[in-house]
């Protein structure tokens, strides 16, 4: 029975098509890659002309093990199980066919499969244009560089301050002045802004803000407010007569406050409505005063009052997923137009102090010998050159590159989109001109998944790149819907329980993501429960979770002996407790580098015998080994050991008079 998306599938195996695949949690997007993969294997002449990029060394090791079993598997003459591997034994045999033609050696050299992290497919173009790219050496990217930024940032700061009455101490001193002389809000804000330097760097330069820039900026922010306001309006369209009808009414009792208007661009009267409907914490008002300008009586002030709660609760309900709550949130932040001359002159000291800072930074990477993944990839891009000047390295890899895979594309950041556009600049000409052998650019990914925001992912980025393509490249949008991993009670239970934390449709602006519902491809199983443990991880209601799990692992191992269960938990610590009750009532496990090093009893028992060699007076150590498996003492005799044992002292005299005496 072929899935009800199956057309979506086959389209996306077109070697001929570019596409954005939108793939949910369980919809089998590697099992689709990898099946694309092969198929274009069996096209080209060179494996390396496909290029097959995802955003962590675990997807990318899977990937190329999925492929090189597919093709290990070419060979088996057992039916296959379903039309999908079916499909997938013949792709590998085509490329066996393939490889033995053209001699390409994949089984013994898979390392011609170009399949990568997104980081190391940068670091590998950053070397081979070393001084182009200004990467210098051998580029190591580090997770952890806060270390690094704030080294940067302190040297900076310091070298600034000392140039006596130079531009930088200047500059320097507006900025802490308008962060009332903190200097660690300097340092915060400016690690900030390092870590998005890909998105300041082609705009500033060496220079800063020129007065041209600074007057796209203030465009820009003016189309920002803009659009702001312009979904607001949407969203409140249904009650802006009744908004303007009490806030005119409000007006005529106190005329310090302003009367809204619905078609106004003034920013001001939509902070005022904002605060009127929100308290200053952002949530819902409940009630109102003479303080938001409804003073008390009876009569009218009495109705308008009670038909402004009324609207109130009627937003509230129509507002399921907080969007229009965090819409009016962010009113508040619109900047002021009173103050706009004054922020400006902090942004244009702030503009001229960045591009010293970065530099500053690249000394720190240069010192320690490590950069971020930002920096990788900026150098990535220095190496590609621009549209105008493409570098030696674009010219080449554009004649090698024939076809592009990259998953997980919800995840990419500004940086990485405007890689791949640079990538496959011209790809669309070519194609015009040989259609029977076109470029093609795949790219999967589930929005709804999108979870490196603190490496600066844009889920908006794949949105507009399934709408608009990327570059000069057009992409035809596939949607997959079928859940194979899930039952379909779960299936259904997740599609009503998460529906409603989604906004209602798409806003690439705002990165805005509306949900899809997944259609189950598994039969029915047990119904989810949902259970609440309220209170501190350390109080009772922490046991009571701990205790609850369990006892419902139990239970399933005693109504099925053979099923195989999971424990999900968002880090290791949290599972820590469920681990040791498992081990208390004897329940057999499997938990892969969860416990520390320094936890497990082995290499406890050896640290107590280390300690006794480092130190034979230490009374604690020698207990402790006395107790380990290879005495094995009990806790009573243990006890009366420790009653005769001498203290440290003593121990220390008895040992200089009698050393072999003394264990």
């Amino acid at each position: 029975m072929n899935p009800v998306d199956a057309e979506a599938r086959e389209a996306a195996l077109d070697p001929c098509a570019c596409v954005c695949v939108s793939a949910p949690a369980g919809s089998g997007k590697t099992g689709l890659l990898v099946h694309r993969l092969l198929i274009l294997l069996a096209r080209v002449e060179q494996p390396e002309n496909i290029v097959a990029i995802t955003f962590t060394r675990k997807a990318a090791a899977e990937m190329r093990a999925r492929v090189l079993n597919a093709l290990n598997l070419a060979s088996v003459c057992d039916a296959a199980a379903n039309p999908h591997e079916e499909a997938l034994r013949d792709a590998a045999r085509a490329v066996v066919a393939r490889n033995e033609e053209l001699g390409w050696g994949l089984r013994g050299n898979p390392s011609r499969l170009s399949i990568q992290t997104i980081d190391s497919f940068c670091g590998e173009l950053a070397r081979q244009m070393p001084v182009a790219s200004g990467a210098g050496g051998a580029i190591v990217p580090d997770d952890d560089t806060q270390q690094l930024y704030a080294q940067a940032i302190e040297r900076f700061l310091r070298g600034a301050m000392s140039e006596g009455s130079g531009a930088a101490r200047r500059d320097v001193e507006a900025l802490l002045l308008h962060l009332d002389n903190r200097w660690d809000s300097a340092a915060e804000l400016l690690e900030a802004l390092l870590q998005r330097r890909e998105q300041w760097q082609p705009l500033l330069g060496a220079r800063g803000l020129r007065e041209e820039q600074q007057s796209l900026l203030r465009d820009a922010l003016r189309e920002v407010v803009a659009y702001r306001m312009l979904q607001l309006r949407l969203s409140l369209n249904p009650f802006l007569q009744t908004l303007e009808s009490l806030t005119r009414w409000r007006h005529e009792q106190a005329p310090e406050f302003p009367c809204f208007h619905a078609a106004s661009e003034d920013p001001t009267l939509w902070q005022s409505l904002a605060e009127l409907l929100l308290t200053k914490s952002g949530s819902w008002r409940r009630t109102v005063n003479r303080n938001q300008g409804f003073p008390p009586g009876k009569g009218e002030p009495a109705e308008n009052k009670a038909a402004l709660l009324a609207l109130i609760q009627e937003l509230q309900a129509a507002d399921r997923d907080g969007t229009l709550q965090r819409a009016l949130t962010d009113v508040l932040l619109f900047p002021d137009p009173a103050s706009e001359d004054e922020h400006w002159e902090v942004l244009a000291s702030l503009s001229r102090l960045l591009p010293r800072l970065a530099a500053e930074l690249l000394l720190v990477f240069r010192e320690r010998g490590v950069v971020d993944h930002g920096q990788v990839a900026l150098a990535a891009l220095t190496a590609l050159g621009d549209d105008d000047t493409p570098s030696d390295l674009a010219l080449r890899l554009d004649h090698r590159i024939e076809h592009l895979l990259v998953d997980e594309f919800q995840d990419t950041s500004s940086l990485q989109f405007e890689l791949l556009r640079r990538l496959t600049r011209g790809w669309m000409e070519h194609n015009a001109e040989n259609p029977t052998s076109p470029r093609t650019l795949l790219i999967v990914g589930d929005p709804m998944q999108s979870i490196y925001g603190f490496r600066e992912a844009n889920v908006g980025l794949f949105i507009r790149a399934r709408d608009d393509g990327i570059g000069d490249l057009t992409l035809r949008a596939l949607e997959l819907q079928v859940n194979f991993r899930s039952s379909a009670t779960l299936v259904g239970w997740t599609n009503n329980t998460f529906e409603t934390a989604f906004p209602d449709r798409d806003d690439p602006e705002l990165g805005g993501i509306s949900f899809a519902r997944a259609t189950a491809a598994l039969d029915d199983g047990a119904s989810p429960e949902l259970r609440l443990f309220s209170g501190e991880e350390s109080t009772a209601a922490a046991a009571a979770e701990v205790n609850a799990l369990c006892d419902a692992v139990e239970d399933e191992l005693r109504s099925r002996p053979d099923s195989t269960l999971a424990i999900l938990g968002r880090s290791r610590p949290q599972l820590r407790p469920f681990l040791a009750e498992l081990r208390a009532r004897g329940i057999e496990h499997l938990a892969r580098d969860m416990d520390l090093l320094a936890g497990r009893p082995l290499i406890r028992d050896l640290l107590s015998l280390v300690s006794v060699l480092l130190d034979r007076s230490d009374r604690f150590a020698w207990l402790a080994l006395l107790r380990t498996p290879v005495l094995a003492l009990s806790n009573r005799e243990l006890f009366l050991i420790a009653q005769h044992a001498p203290v440290a002292a003593e121990f220390e005299h008895a040992l200089d008079e009698n050393p072999d005496d003394v264990l």
